[in-house]
Formats: structure tokens, C-alpha cells, sequence
């Protein structure tokens, strides 16, 4: 049957593990990275509200943790994309770009912080910003989790910001000279 694939199998492990982190953060509620654990389970379930309500307790247990205030902001970044709403959509994208600032701001040598930032400038066509984030990402972790998708977009980012502008400016009038 085509039903009970890997998927399924794979379904039942993903919600087993989570059946788990959930024990060991139930038993230890202040445990920052069983919660960065939990939560990422959840995100990768597809299920973004209880991953971020489990990055946010991260967030509560230690504040001068950037990967809490990095993986909030992450996931805020995803559900504006799922949302239809454009003023909803903006308000993520804002609440998300303060999440990384504040990852950055914590921990300015954390380089996940400006890889995930830069896939936001990147989408919000704020191409300069995100082409040097991913330099700073690329400085801070040339061979990170991260380094071939960083590399990939900054050749797409620096292309566009490199190729010739196809907006037309707009049309000014000019006074007249004044006839003598």
C-alpha cells in the first residue's frame, strides 16, 4: 500500500521523538537546549506554533543565549510566510528582524544569527544588508552549517546588486526659463 511508506514510518518516529523531548522538558523545564531540541522537532512536524512557543521558553530561561532569540526569529520569518494577510505578513517579518538583531546583539560572534537574517533582507529585496551579512556569516563560519547555501545566495545577491538598474526614473519637469 502506498500509504505506509518511509513517510509514515517516518511520521511516527518525528512524533515519538517529540512524545520524548516533551517527557525530558516536562522533567526538566529549565533546560535551555531540550528546549531548542523540542522546539526544532515541532518545526520540523510543521507544526511552527508550538516550535516557537518552545524557543520563546528558551528565550525565558536565558536571555543571553542568541540561538533562542535566532530560532524564534526564524520561525516567526516562516510563518510570515505562510500567512495570507500582507499586514500580518509585515508584522512577522518586523517581529522576526528584531529577533535577529537581538541574536546579533547578545552575541555579535554568533554566526547563524546573520546567515538567517540575510535570507530575510534577501526576500525583502534589502540586498545590500543581506550581501553583507553573508559576508559576516562567511567570515564567522566559512565551513558552517550553513556555508554553501550562504555562498549560493551571495552570488545571487551580488549579481543583482551588480546588474544595471531596469527602473526607469521618473519623469521631472523642469521650470521653464523665464523669457526675457
Amino acid at each position: 500500500m502506498a500509504g505506509f511508506g518511509p513517510t509514515n514510518a517516518a511520521s511516527r518516529a518525528l512524533k515519538q521523538r517529540i512524545d520524548t523531548l516533551q517527557k525530558q522538558v516536562n522533567a526538566k523545564p529549565d533546560d535551555f537546549d531540550l528546549r531548542l531540541e523540542l522546539s526544532r522537532a515541532y518545526e520540523e512536524n510543521g507544526d511552527l506554533d508550538n516550535a516557537l512557543k518552545q524557543s520563546d521558553a528558551a528565550i525565558t530561561i536565558d536571555a543571553n543565549r542568541p540561538e533562542g532569540h535566532a530560532n524564534a526569529a526564524r520561525l516567526l520569518y516562516l510563518a510570515s510566510e505562510q500567512v495570507p494577510s500582507k499586514d500580518t505578513q509585515a508584522q512577522l517579518v518586523a517581529q522576526a528582524l528584531a529577533g535577529f538583531n537581538q541574536a546579533i546583539a547578545v552575541d555579535p560572534n554568533y554566526p547563524d544569527a546573520y546567515f538567517f537574517r540575510a535570507v530575510l533582507y534577501a526576500a525583502t529585496n534589502e540586498l545590500a544588508r543581506s550581501q553583507v551579512d553573508l559576508q559576516n556569516y562567511l567570515v564567522k563560519a566559512p565551513a558552517g552549517e550553513w556555508a554553501s547555501q550562504a555562498r549560493d545566495l551571495l552570488t545571487k545577491v551580488s549579481t543583482a546588486l551588480e546588474a544595471p538598474s531596469t527602473t526607469v526614473p521618473p519623469t521631472t519637469t523642469t521650470p521653464q526659463s523665464k523669457k526675457k
